[in-house]
């Protein structure tokens, strides 16, 4: 959902200006970077979850709505 959304929604607009202004001058690896630094902000969480599907679910909220940590 991240990727589909190119972030938006779940990053900050400034940092989201940032981003795809690097990914339209070619940095396009940067997507990759941004994605698992937002999981690793969310790796205390994630690691209370007790299921693949709670942790998915958990991921979507996020994407749905910036939280605390966006």
């Amino acid at each position: 959902a991240w990727f589909a959304r190119g972030f938006a929604g779940v990053l900050h607009f400034s940092a989201l200006e940032k981003i795809w202004d690097k990914v339209i001058g070619g940095s396009i690896k940067l997507l990759a970077y941004v994605a698992v630094t937002r999981v690793e902000l969310a790796q205390n969480v994630l690691l209370g979850c007790h299921t693949a599907n709670e942790g998915i679910r958990f991921l979507t909220k996020v994407s749905n709505k910036r939280n605390k940590w966006s």
